[in-house]
């Protein structure tokens, strides 16, 4: 079969992502100050999962999570660092066809899980107390949410009374050296924010918001002389 006859078959399928989906999903990942870089990896990655919603005819108002699930398991080279990078890709996909009205959003199970609550509780919080708009929770969203996964994956709960100056240091420069100087405020500003919530909710033992230097800082920064290690528990 040539390519054409291929481009022309896969034109013809009437349900699934577009192109189009995809290219305004990754001008929303630009917007809310995701690296060029970063967009095109995942830009790719949504555009292989699109072509597979097509072959499968599976319509956009049908997409569930399950079938991202599916997508990845397919996958012809997988790794545990690819499939995660690919999940959290499509979660954002998810998140902003539900945010566009194009996909329902997932149900929510009776128990949500650790991730998910204390997510919505720091997103009520912003709405309630801080008075924060949609457009900042859709800014914040893939921050923290990297952020907690995270903290499951090296830890296996996300436990705020465990949370360390040094840890969220940590996560902090594996990233920030590698983002242009908006990406890096907007994730301090996220994670500041995330964490001067837990403090306030009295999930941590003092306010760790001070453990994230200002952008400009990041070379030079230590741990703030206020976190000062002895203040934490040891395991």
């Amino acid at each position: 079969m040539s390519k054409s006859s291929v481009v022309e078959d896969v034109q013809d399928w009437p349900v699934g992502l577009s192109e189009a989906d995809i290219d305004a999903f990754a001008e929303s990942l630009s917007t809310v100050g995701y690296a060029p870089v970063t967009v095109w990896q995942k830009k790719q990655i949504a555009s292989a999962f699109a072509l597979w919603t097509r072959k499968k005819a599976i319509a956009v108002a049908d997409l569930r999570e399950s079938h991202a699930t599916t997508f990845i398991k397919q996958a012809r080279r997988r790794s545990k660092a690819r499939d995660a990078i690919k999940q959290r890709t499509l979660n954002l996909l998810f998140s902003y066809l539900c945010t566009e009205g194009k996909a329902s959003p997932p149900l929510k199970a009776n128990t949500p899980s650790p991730v998910a609550a204390l997510q919505e509780r720091f997103e009520q919080y912003l709405l309630q107390q801080r008075g924060l708009s949609e457009r900042s929770l859709h800014a914040y969203r893939p921050f923290v949410h990297d952020f907690l996964i995270e903290r499951v994956t090296k830890n296996g709960s996300v436990c705020p009374a465990t949370l360390d100056p040094q840890g969220v240091r940590d996560f902090l420069l594996t990233r920030i050296r590698k983002w242009p100087t908006k990406s890096a405020k907007l994730l301090s500003t996220a994670l500041r924010s995330f964490l001067h919530f837990l403090f306030q909710a009295g999930q941590t033992a003092v306010d760790l918001a001070l453990a994230v230097p200002t952008v400009r800082h990041w070379p030079q920064a230590n741990v703030h002389s206020f976190l000062m290690p002895t203040m934490f528990p040891t395991t």
